[in-house]
């Protein structure tokens, strides 16, 4: 019997562990047992009305749970709604930004149920979601989903207006210049009828210029549909819709090259670029696929990452990487040995492995000291 006995010890030993392993994060994780299934309860508040770079209160503190305890708040932004800036939200748990370019803000985590947030440019009509969730101390959550929509008239936003542009913020018109720009400037032409709506325009030209600057470039920029009621040349086109038309308007204006963009008879966006002398011969093309359904999907601020990455390999060409500053030239190339890594993981792990082989020096071979005399054998 006393046999039996010390045979289940170890069994019970086994069970008793497993037990305590299970039920101890119950306890510890805030008295699950004792308030019982209390879930959270998310409320975002209302919809809200808006025009563009209006401050906007967002609201959850109509959310809750039962036993009264603290909760998380983390508020998620559609694409385009809120500009990323690390800096207005440093107080909170966290802010993070949509994809690399980091312009818009993606979510926002804190402890606070009430947010304030400073809406970005969209056209009126543009509605667009956040959505608000809660979660408890134990890590039950729930969700709840509000629509901002832009009402109102649009505004241009001043800080993505090129630097080497001059401004007439009372005609809200680009200032052109009389005499001809020294070194390579551009022309920046929308060569679209009706497939787009003016708006609509306007925001994929400050993407194209927001990326150039990003990249380092320096070059002045002017916008062809800017130009259109400023121009002083008689012989300047007004409708342009090919590439020899725009080409002839930066001659008139005195711009070196043309930054054009359209779409095709398949639904492509087409980027290209080329000097104003000589419109038939690109410098460069690219195609971003879909553009449409990118719109539809997230409203016109969908075609963000492609317009940038379009951007990106339109310029490189080294007609215009070699006026980079070294430091934006390193910058580009460890960017692209990174997206080039990204993409090509087995590359990156042969790189690591070469460099432990050949580089990192192998252990000297521990040598074995013998005992002394005195151990036992």
């Amino acid at each position: 019997m006393q046999e039996g006995k010390q045979m289940l010890n170890p069994f019970i030993k086994i069970f008793y562990f497993f037990f305590v392993l299970t039920i101890s994060p119950l306890f510890s994780q805030g008295g699950l047992l004792y308030y019982g299934n209390s879930r959270p309860v998310a409320d975002a508040g209302p919809d809200i009305d808006a025009v563009s770079y209006d401050m906007v209160k967002l609201d959850g503190s109509k959310s809750y749970i039962a036993d009264g305890s603290e909760l998380k708040y983390e508020w998620t932004f559609a694409p385009g709604l809120v500009r990323y800036d690390p800096d207005e939200f440093d107080l909170e748990l966290s802010s993070k930004p949509y994809g690399r370019d980091q312009q818009f803000l993606k979510s926002v985590k804190t402890y606070k149920p009430v947010l304030e947030i400073t809406l970005a440019n969209n056209p009126p009509g543009t509605k667009l979601e956040v959505i608000l969730k809660v979660e408890d101390r134990i890590g039950f959550d729930a969700q709840d989903t509000l629509y901002i929509e832009y009402i109102g008239q649009v505004v241009d936003q001043p800080n993505l207006i090129p630097l080497d542009t001059s401004y007439n913020a009372n005609e809200n018109v680009f200032e052109v210049s009389e005499k001809p720009e020294e070194g390579i400037s551009f022309l920046l032409g929308s060569l679209i009828k009706d497939e787009l709506d003016p708006i609509n325009v306007k925001i994929v030209n400050t993407i194209i210029i927001d990326q150039m600057n990003y990249l380092g470039y320096q070059f002045p920029v002017s916008i062809n549909d800017n130009l259109k009621n400023n121009s002083t040349n008689k012989n300047f086109n007004n409708q342009c819709f090919t590439d020899s038309c725009i080409a002839m308007n930066a001659q008139y204006n005195g711009n070196s090259h043309v930054l054009s963009w359209s779409i095709d008879s398949d639904g492509k966006l087409l980027l290209r670029v080329f000097a104003s002398q000589s419109f038939s011969e690109w410098i460069d093309q690219t195609t971003i696929k879909s553009p449409f359904a990118k719109i539809e999907n997230s409203g016109i601020y969908g075609l963000d990452p492609s317009v940038r990455s379009a951007v990106n390999r339109v310029f490189t060409n080294k007609t215009f990487f070699r006026e980079l500053s070294l430091f934006n030239r390193l910058k580009r190339r460890g960017n692209e040995a990174s997206r080039f890594l990204g993409r090509h993981p087995f590359v990156f792990g042969l790189m690591v492995a070469a460099t432990t082989y050949f580089v990192i020096p192998e252990e000297e071979s521990q040598k074995t000291t013998p005992p002394p005399p005195s151990f036992p054998h």
